[in-house]
Formats: structure tokens, C-alpha cells, sequence
């Protein structure tokens, strides 16, 4: 997943259900990842409509990215590989070339995760030719989700992949878990701290994974609508939501929107959120539990 992966106990050690919390997170990366030639996501966009046998691990995530699709309208699609590759972010992210010649690509065609065909009866999937799916950042939610789940009997819990958090219980000190939002442009720098007790907190930003293409600036956060990376008003979006696998997908989804529509999508969802936006400033939505009051803070949404 070419992140760090964090995976805390609040409460007594239970060394089995770490050590399977950690085999899960080895097992989804082998099933998941877009990066691995043989893992069941590269086998699927390689079929160019084949059906592919999958396991019911890939089955439920295709699902759930399906769903999360349709939830927010297609602002997000995991099935704009195309789009990413054509932008530069061909290969792992420590390999990709940072300036590096521009695409010979001037418009991306890109598929929708609502063209897959599901047949559960048989558990196979077909991706139309020209559908290729990136998991990258609904499966490091997914998996933190179900890496929660396995820790759960342990009553109290924090697994982190990546700004991917999931936290359950009451923490170390008994009132919680406290989370950090980072200044996207001074990582160093807090803006906000989180209380969490049974919660998930995402953050999608455009300053992180950035590089050139023909002097362009290009990041990983495409636009399913344009086939291009982003260009709102929003440098980063974090969100509080029920699961690990909602926040990332509802905070890209408000990044790629911009603020108002962003904004809007959260009330929809009954999810909160913090932008920073690209011209400066930080607002949060009606009900961010954030400690620190903005001076530009949205008191409804």
C-alpha cells in the first residue's frame, strides 16, 4: 500500500489479535493492489471483459466501491487508472519519474466502476474493455476497516494506514483517541485535534503526491468527470464519517467538488469535514468535532 501502517491497543496486550490484524493487511495487498502483476485487481484490468474468478474479499470491495459510486454521484470512481497513468503515476509512487516528459494523451477516456458486471452466483466480474480500476485509496480504508473489526474483541483499538484512521474504545488515557489534522502545505504544523471513540478520519489532499509533467504540476487526485487531476478550490478535505473506507472516499469526493458542492455531500452523507482551501484559510462543516475554533468556520451546512 506504500504507506506506514499503525496499529495500537489501548488496553491489555493481545498479541494474536495483532499479529492477525497485521496478516490481513498482507493478505489485502496481495488481493489489491494495482502495483502487484499478479494480484487479483491486475488480473481483472488486464481481462478486458474476460469474466475473472475473484474471492469474496475483492467481491465485497468492488461492492462497496460501487456503492460509495452512486453515493456521491460519481464525484467518486476508482475506475480512472487510465487517467492516472496517463498523468504519471504509472508505477509506485517512490518510482515515479518526478519531471518527466507530458502525455502524448490530450483526453483520457476512462471506464466507470458502474460498467462491472457482477455475477455472484459464479463470483466472477467483468470489466468492459477500457474499464481499469485503482483501489488505492478505498482499499487502504476497506482493509483498515476490517483490521479494525479483527482487534475488536481487544474492546479498545487504533488502526492508522496512511492518515486512514479507525479508532474504537476509549484510548489510552480513557477519554478517547487524539488525532492531529496536519497542514497540508506544513505537515509539521497542526491545524485541528480530533477527539475519536467509535469513528473513522481520512484526509484527501492535492499537496502530498505531486510531481511534473512538461513542466505541469500533476497529483493523484483525478476528477472522474474530466479524466485530469483536480482543479477546485479545496487543497485538502479531512472527514469524519462512520468507517475508515467512507472518510477517504467522502473526503476525495468534497476535494474534487470543491467547497460548496464538498460541503454539500458531507450534509448529504451526515459526514463532517475541514477544508483547507487553496487560497487560504480553513472552514469546517456543522457538527466537526474539531478543538480548534476557525475564524472561518460554517456554522451550517
Amino acid at each position: 500500500m506504500n504507506t506506514d501502517v499503525l496499529i495500537l491497543s489501548g488496553g491489555a496486550p493481545r498479541p494474536a489479535l495483532l499479529d492477525a490484524a497485521e496478516r490481513l493487511f498482507r493478505a489485502y495487498e496481495s488481493r489489491f493492489s494495482r502495483f502487484l502483476p499478479n494480484s487479483e485487481l491486475s488480473t481483472l484490468n488486464r481481462a478486458a471483459g474476460a469474466p475473472v474468478p475473484l474471492s469474496p474479499e475483492m467481491l465485497r470491495i468492488l461492492e462497496r466501491a460501487a456503492a460509495l459510486h452512486r453515493r456521491t454521484d460519481g464525484a467518486f470512481d476508482p475506475a480512472i487508472l487510465p487517467a492516472l497513468e496517463a498523468a504519471g503515476y504509472d508505477r509506485s509512487f517512490e518510482r515515479v519519474d518526478r519531471d518527466g516528459a507530458a502525455s502524448t494523451q490530450t483526453h483520457v477516456r476512462c471506464g466507470s466502476i458502474a460498467d462491472l458486471r457482477i455475477d455472484h452466483a459464479r463470483s466472477v466480474v467483468s470489466a468492459p474493455e477500457g474499464v481499469r480500476i485503482d483501489l488505492g485509496g478505498i482499499g487502504k480504508g476497506f482493509t483498515v476497516d476490517a483490521a479494525a473489526a479483527v482487534l475488536r474483541p481487544g474492546g479498545n483499538a487504533l488502526v492508522d494506514a496512511g492518515g486512514d484512521i479507525r479508532a474504537f474504545g476509549d484510548g489510552p488515557e480513557g477519554d478517547g483517541w487524539l488525532i492531529g489534522v496536519s497542514d497540508p502545505m506544513e505537515p509539521s504544523r497542526l491545524i485541528d485535534q480530533v477527539w475519536l471513540h467509535d469513528a473513522a478520519l481520512a484526509t484527501s489532499t492535492t499537496a502530498a503526491r505531486r510531481w511534473l509533467r512538461g513542466g505541469i504540476l500533476q497529483h493523484h487526485i483525478i476528477d472522474p468527470r474530466t479524466g485530469a487531476p483536480a482543479a477546485s478550490d479545496v487543497v485538502s478535505v479531512t472527514v469524519l464519517a462512520a468507517s475508515a473506507a467512507e472518510a477517504e472516499v467522502f473526503a476525495k469526493s468534497a476535494l474534487v467538488l470543491g467547497y460548496e458542492a464538498g460541503r454539500a455531500l458531507l450534509g448529504a452523507q451526515r459526514a463532517a469535514g475541514l477544508f483547507v482551501l487553496a487560497g487560504g484559510g480553513v472552514r469546517t462543516t456543522a457538527g466537526w468535532p474539531g478543538e480548534t475554533p476557525h475564524t472561518e468556520m460554517e456554522q451550517q451546512l
